[in-house]
């Protein structure tokens, strides 16, 4: 499989009710193959710190009616992406915030004030859905700069008419890294979380797959840059 790096930086929002002329911000594995062109983050000032463990919630607010527009540079072109918050949908008998993107597809999330942010299903209308056991959680609900998150997830995967098509084990290690603030096309974002992020999925015989990335988490907006790698 073929190198992957990826950039996404926050174009516009979040906005409630925000209007786009047409049309991804995850903090979570990319499974493709094919090599693309990653653009850097500028990086204005890397704040002293002190040691202080953060809410994440603040960091990745599920508001209903919050939209978000990313560009995305790849393969040496970019593309807009829209991501919003609305409605809700049970999952595993939990009623889980819907975000959703343009194009129909969209994960079941939940912010738990104990365990973090979980996602419990992935659905891509073309595609299927998975459903993950334990749901991912690669927020913990609160985090201090150094501090490294880990964990794993089975995912079960659908076929567009529900029937099942398979089975993946996925691995994440997540470490806040440290507080910065920088700069994208949305404008000058302040003491922002930086996390270093690497997961593996691993379907057997379908082979295994790794990818790692930095994002960055301003507080009351949410995913504000992003760049990944995938093998």
């Amino acid at each position: 499989m073929g190198l992957l790096s990826v950039s996404n930086d926050l174009w516009k929002g979040p906005e409630p009710n925000f209007f786009m002329k047409g049309g991804n911000g995850k903090m979570r594995k990319k499974r493709v193959s094919k090599a693309v062109l990653v653009t850097g983050v500028l990086v204005l000032a890397l704040l002293a710190h002190q040691s202080h463990a953060y809410d994440l919630a603040e960091y990745y607010p599920l508001t209903q009616g919050f939209l978000w527009q990313y560009r995305e540079t790849e393969d040496g072109h970019q593309e807009y992406r829209t991501e919003y918050i609305e409605g809700y949908e049970e999952v595993q008998g939990v009623t889980t915030v819907k975000r959703l993107e343009l194009d129909g597809e969209y994960e079941c999330l939940l912010f738990d004030p104990v365990q973090g942010l979980l996602e419990y299903k992935d659905c891509e209308p073309w595609w299927g859905y998975e459903l993950y056991d334990p749901p991912l959680n690669y927020l913990p609900a609160q985090m201090d700069v150094g501090e490294t998150h880990s964990g794993s997830s089975t995912a079960t995967m659908f076929d567009p008419s529900g029937q099942p098509a398979g089975t993946a084990t996925i691995d994440y290690s997540v470490t806040l890294e440290g507080v910065e603030s920088i700069r994208v096309s949305a404008g000058y974002f302040y003491e922002c979380l930086r996390f270093s992020i690497t997961d593996s999925w691993d379907s057997g015989e379908q082979g295994k797959e790794e990818g790692q990335g930095t994002s960055w988490l301003a507080k009351g907006v949410g995913l504000v840059k992003e760049e990944w790698t995938a093998t």
